[in-house]
């Protein structure tokens, strides 16, 4: 018999689950720190800032990142993927980022965002719903374009290869 498990979690904990055995696959962002030898490219999303509809900025067609400078941003806590990008670039670029709030869930930034207590940075994927509604705008982050790579993650443990091989290609495919 096999067991089919889906789960939300932080990287940080896919890559430990993964590592310990007790998950056979994983997706997860791009976050810096670990080398997972089973992981695969898949995707590739374009970072926006999120903002409510009346904000003088949801008028712009892009944004360039260094404007990001001083504004009141909510972003996940580090070593999360959006994050250490942000963090990373910043440094690149010589510019501090103003982090007003680490919010560990999309939809409770968005909340916060809608509510005017800062800007979200996020994929339009991650906020179609939001964006449907006019609640929201996204314009995409530029100069650079901050993009963020997901990966699949498999465990070095081979149990159930066929099952793990079966649900690894239909992620593939979804990932298209």
């Amino acid at each position: 018999m096999i067991k089919l498990q889906v789960a939300e979690a932080p990287a940080r904990q896919i890559v430990e689950m993964i590592q310990d055995g007790r998950v056979d696959l994983g997706v997860l962002s791009e976050w810096g720190q670990e080398n997972l030898p089973q992981a695969e490219p898949l995707f590739s999303v374009k970072m926006c800032l999120v903002l409510p509809k009346g904000d003088p900025f949801a008028r712009k067609k892009q944004i360039r990142f260094e404007r990001l400078e001083g504004l009141p941003l909510l972003s996940s806590p580090m070593p999360n993927g959006v994050r250490v990008l942000l963090e990373e670039t910043a440094r690149h670029l010589g510019i501090e980022l103003n982090i007003v709030i680490g919010v560990h869930s999309i939809h409770l930034g968005m909340k916060l965002t809608r509510e005017g207590v800062g800007y979200g940075i996020a994929s339009r994927h991650s906020i179609t719903e939001e964006l449907a509604s006019g609640e929201l705008v996204a314009v995409p982050i530029v100069s650079p374009t901050l993009a963020l790579q997901f990966y699949l993650c498999a465990t070095s443990l081979q149990r159930n290869a066929g099952a793990v091989a079966a649900v690894a290609g239909l992620i593939r495919q979804l990932a298209r």
